[in-house]
């Protein structure tokens, strides 16, 4: 027998339903807007270099395959492809053949070598005879494929958030939601969190006005997220592996992922992770393994780790840049031992990286931790990760906080104070974007803003670093939760270290006594 809501019921979904289109809507239209604003305001200050180096290399996949083939590519046709794809295939060979040096100026992985292929192939239908970005329009695919990354990540943080906030009952409710009903907090509180992703401004100056392609990272990691919570271990390794073929910085917060079961002692999931993200990859590489061919790893992925031997680069507020500023280099020794014939010596760099993968190990035993007790806290240790990365390791450019300062918009879902944190990430991470657009150009009315801002980036890394410990720390703390007690449903709130403690005492009810008289 089919059973009704009531009509009270009923109006209340519906009504929830209208309020989210509503807001849905509005946020996407001013979303949309303040991109199409931010592209025209910044012509300019744009980064030129980025985007003729981006179509610079997806003609030299065209230009090879046309050599190689001993034709000009058609605009359309089978044929046109055949040429595409014979340079595709043939470009990492030829770069490292025609090195000097070591030096091949080309780091792009493959999936990002096919993308600005694609580009090329794209402008030079409309625009035969460029070679360079001649047309403002010409940039618009790449714009789109940002704009199809925005919306992903958008959609996985709203996912993410709900997902947690509805498993994590208990919780006591954070400033911004204590006027929400417990059924309703978990949309809430994942619309609140994706419109931080969404009218973020760092990532909107990063993919607008600068613009670069960094913010293809975020779908993949918040997919990658979601999946893992969702217990789609083997998902999580294939789309892990997808990013890092588009964005090589993915794979430094991936191990992340296999930690996280393994702290679990679940060895079949960690495995899964890792089975999903070798068959994709290889499957992704397939033509040049085929051939046995590392060409592709080496010009793709290792070059770019040594590519840049400098702390930092531009304007980072992380240690690296302190340490700089002390006069350290990337490269000095700070411990050498000698055992016979057997020399080590650790760098600032390799001491560096112990220390981020040391943070990154503790960040998946809290993720672990707090997702066997259902806390919606792993969403912190979901964001630590890109904070360490940016703060520890050298090497960074300073767009790389983009992804801790849109990550952490999961802190919304915690507490005021871990989402004045996010903010705090997201105006340090506009800041030095706009500060390294301004020193590219540097033109009069902005010398003197300049001058402020190269005077203010050892007290923007002090910053950063504090606001990273301050958001670590509440990641680590003990869990408060909401009890309801004996009192008629009374709630009150308390810290309590175990789960156990939330558990109400069973009474012990005495067991029957037979007692058989003897026949």
């Amino acid at each position: 027998m089919l059973r009704f809501r009531p009509k009270t019921a009923q109006r209340a979904i519906i009504r929830r339903c209208f309020i989210g289109c509503v807001i849905v809507i509005v946020m996407a239209a001013a979303g949309l807007q303040l991109r199409r604003w931010t592209w025209a305001k910044t012509e300019q200050i744009r980064f030129q270099h980025d985007i003729d180096n981006g179509l610079y290399w997806g003609n030299r996949v065209i230009e090879e395959g046309e050599t190689l083939t001993g034709r000009q590519m058609p605009a359309d046709g089978f044929d046109s492809w055949k040429v595409f794809f014979t340079g595709y295939f043939a470009l990492y060979d030829q770069v490292k053949r025609e090195a000097y040096g070591g030096d091949y100026h080309l780091d792009y992985p493959p999936l990002r070598l096919l993308v600005m292929a694609l580009w090329a192939k794209h402008t030079r239908r409309l625009h035969p005879d460029a070679n360079v970005v001649v047309h403002p329009e010409a940039v618009m695919p790449m714009l789109g494929c940002n704009l199809f990354c925005e919306a992903g990540g958008t959609v996985a943080m709203f996912l993410l958030v709900r997902i947690w906030i509805r498993r994590d009952s208990n919780r006591a409710p954070p400033f911004l939601l204590r006027r929400v009903s417990q059924e309703d907090r978990g949309w809430v509180a994942g619309l609140l969190a994706a419109s931080l992703v969404w009218l973020n401004p760092s990532v909107i100056l990063e993919a607008y006005g600068w613009p670069q392609w960094d913010v293809w990272v975020l779908p993949f990691f918040l997919f990658a997220a979601l999946t893992a919570s969702l217990d789609r271990w083997l998902c999580c390794g294939c789309i892990l592996a997808l990013g890092g073929m588009l964005k090589g910085q993915l794979l430094l917060v991936a191990p992340f992922f296999v930690l996280w079961p393994i702290w679990l002692c679940r060895w079949k999931a960690a495995f899964h992770v890792l089975l999903g993200f070798a068959a994709t990859a290889a499957g992704l590489v397939s033509p040049w393994l085929l051939h046995n061919n590392f060409d592709w790893l080496q010009v793709g992925f290792l070059y770019g780790t040594e590519h840049y031997p400098q702390l930092f680069i531009s304007s980072c507020y992380n240690l690296p840049a302190l340490l700089a500023r002390s006069g350290w280099s990337l490269k000095d020794a700070l411990v050498n031992v000698d055992v016979g014939w057997l020399s080590v010596s650790l760098t600032v760099q390799w001491a560096l990286r112990l220390l981020y993968f040391g943070g990154l190990a503790a960040c998946a035993r809290f993720a672990a931790h707090r997702s066997q007790r259902s806390d919606a806290r792993v969403l912190l240790a979901l964001g630590a990760p890109w904070l360490l990365m940016f703060g520890l390791l050298g090497q960074m450019h300073e767009r790389y906080l983009i992804w801790g300062g849109a990550v952490t918009a999961l802190a919304v879902a915690i507490s005021l104070r871990t989402t004045l944190l996010h903010v705090l990430f997201t105006a340090l991470s506009t800041v030095m974007i706009g500060h390294v657009m301004l020193l590219d150009k540097k033109l009069p009315p902005t010398l003197g803003l300049i001058a402020f801002l190269n005077t203010k980036e050892a007290l923007g890394a002090v910053i950063f670093l504090g606001a990273s410990a301050a958001y670590l720390g509440l990641m680590a703390r003990p869990l408060k939760v909401s009890v309801c007690g004996p009192d008629h449903g009374k709630q009150t709130t308390g810290p309590l270290r175990r789960e156990m403690k939330t558990r109400q005492p069973i009474e012990k009810v005495p067991r029957p006594i037979v007692v058989v008289s003897p026949g």
